[in-house]
């Protein structure tokens, strides 16, 4: 059975967070703007649950996450918790920790900082919270932020001095999204894309000093 725990695990987060977003935000006029924050997302160890066991399953539920965060506009995930309440005692409710109650690590917490480390967007995150008695309380940290935009984005033209644009081309991908060709080329241009990670070339024309020059901006957008 512990062997099916993390698919299950994974399995689970995703179908929570579809059911969140396609079924029960709608109900209360909550659109695709509105962010998803995933806090309390934990796997205690203890009787029958080994250390093993519990950086298993939390890989598959942060690998979940992730595959599914611009899908359904997930923007934080926390992971419960940073430090076991009493690692002796047997209850679950206690070694939800991925330290031990005098914060030597446990396996997960190698596994979580890797997993911080490999997809987070700034390549790493900070702890919040507090250690007391009683129910742990210490929340670890933001494992998946992601930074995405609503499908509409606003792309700012930059310009040059002693240049005057004649013409712009602007390409998602491999997509002309927008070509101008005559009259004034604005300092911006609202383009649409599809959910994910896409690249924006813009490529300006311009005359200076007599000449034609040929200037190519990129940027990367993440679009929920």
């Amino acid at each position: 059975m512990s062997n099916l725990l993390p698919g299950q695990a994974a399995a689970a987060v995703k179908e929570s967070v579809r059911s969140l977003r396609d079924c029960f935000m709608p109900l209360a006029g909550l659109g695709r703007s509105t962010r998803l924050h995933i806090a309390e997302n934990g796997f205690p160890t203890g009787p029958a649950r080994s250390e093993e066991l519990q950086a298993q399953v939390l890989d598959a539920m942060v690998r979940s996450v992730d595959a599914i965060r611009s899908t359904y506009g997930v923007s934080d995930y926390r992971w419960f918790d940073l430090r076991d309440s009493s690692s002796a005692d047997p209850s679950l409710e206690s070694q939800y920790g991925i330290t031990r109650d005098d914060y030597s690590p446990k396996p997960a917490f190698a596994t979580y900082r890797d997993l911080i480390t490999r997809h987070s967007n700034n390549g790493g995150a900070t702890g919040s919270g507090n250690a007391g008695s009683g129910a742990a309380v210490t929340t670890a940290a933001v494992a998946t932020k992601a930074r995405c935009r609503p499908s509409r984005v606003k792309v700012a033209v930059k310009r040059w001095k002693n240049q005057r644009p004649t013409s712009l081309v602007v390409r998602a991908g491999t997509k002309i999204v927008k070509r101008v060709t005559r009259g004034r080329i604005p300092r911006a241009v609202w383009i649409s894309m599809r959910a994910g990670r896409t690249r924006v070339s813009l490529t300006l024309v311009a005359r200076s000093h007599g000449r034609r020059v040929t200037r190519v901006q990129r940027r990367t957008y993440r679009i929920c």
